[in-house]
């Protein structure tokens, strides 16, 4: 009897431990998934920040620039890798794991903050461009 007592309580335990992770994934998974998410938001951001500075680099070596023009470009890529620097947010894709770049940026808002900044840094380029 006293055996089966332990057994039981052991049993109970287990299954008590498991019920958790089968309807939620673990804080731990979690938190590692918070992690990878974090990671990818990184990459992406560093990624675009120096394609930012890439393309001032080369177009003032492509095109004679006023040093108003060059100011103006420096300001503009600053503002670009400042504002891609708050691009998405972690905690939204969670849930969704690690597996899909893409879909990680996606639901980050990443992808389309990104958009915005481009545009954005785009026309600041256009409009230093037309200084003398």
């Amino acid at each position: 009897m006293r055996a089966a007592t332990i057994i039981l309580a052991f049993a109970t335990c287990a299954i008590s431990t498991a019920i958790p992770q089968l309807s939620s994934p673990s804080l731990g998974r979690r938190q590692d998934n918070l992690a990878a998410v974090e990671a990818i938001l990184e990459d992406a951001r560093f990624q675009r920040a120096e394609s930012f500075r890439q393309s001032d680099g080369s177009r003032r070596q492509l095109a004679e620039c006023s040093a108003n023009c060059k100011s103006c470009l420096v300001g503009a890529t600053t503002k670009a890798v400042f504002e891609i620097a708050g691009c998405g947010v972690a905690a939204a894709a969670v849930d969704i794991g690690t597996g899909n770049v893409a879909a990680v940026l996606a639901a980050t808002g990443f992808v389309a903050c990104e958009g915005a900044v481009v545009g954005a840094f785009q026309e600041s380029q256009a409009n230093c461009d037309s200084l003398t």
